[in-house]
């Protein structure tokens, strides 16, 4: 069921491209709105760091297990950080400042990063996987997650 979702996901977001690092203060030298940096904590509470690196970690290791590969990286560009910044829900001003300074793919609409915003929100059906989901959804955010 964790792959037919993780597939799914992986449909439904891979025009989607581009986040790096943040930090609350200095989520890419923009400052964040009261309720922006709210959303950022309860990130943060609903999935802490060792937790998303864990599944990605998890993750990777049943793949690699089930395709006999020493290696797999299915996250690439997918950070805790655009975790985070997405879960924050940028406002379009935000977003725009965040784009600028190339933490967002030019690629990516801001209607792109609010669907994926609002699905990360709504975790209760992921509930076990929900750190791979969370990785998996902003890695085409990312420039590293960006499909070829």
């Amino acid at each position: 069921m964790k792959k037919i979702s993780l597939m799914f996901l992986m449909g439904v977001i891979l025009i989607l491209a581009a986040c790096t690092s943040e930090n609350k203060d200095s989520l890419v030298n923009i400052k964040l709105s009261d309720s922006e940096n709210e959303n950022v904590e309860a990130a943060k509470a609903d999935l802490s760091q060792s937790e998303f690196n864990d599944a990605i970690e998890e993750a990777n290791k049943e793949t690699a297990k089930e395709n006999n590969a020493e290696v797999v990286d299915l996250f690439e560009g997918a950070t805790y950080e655009a975790y985070l910044l997405t879960r924050a829900k940028l406002t379009q001003e935000s977003f725009d400042k965040a784009k600028e300074q190339d933490v967002f793919a030019t690629e990516v609409s801001y209607e792109d990063y609010q669907s994926v915003a609002e699905a990360l929100v709504n975790d209760d059906e992921y509930q076990g996987s929900y750190g791979a989901y969370a990785a998996k959804s902003v890695q085409y955010l990312t420039p590293k997650g960006i499909p070829n």
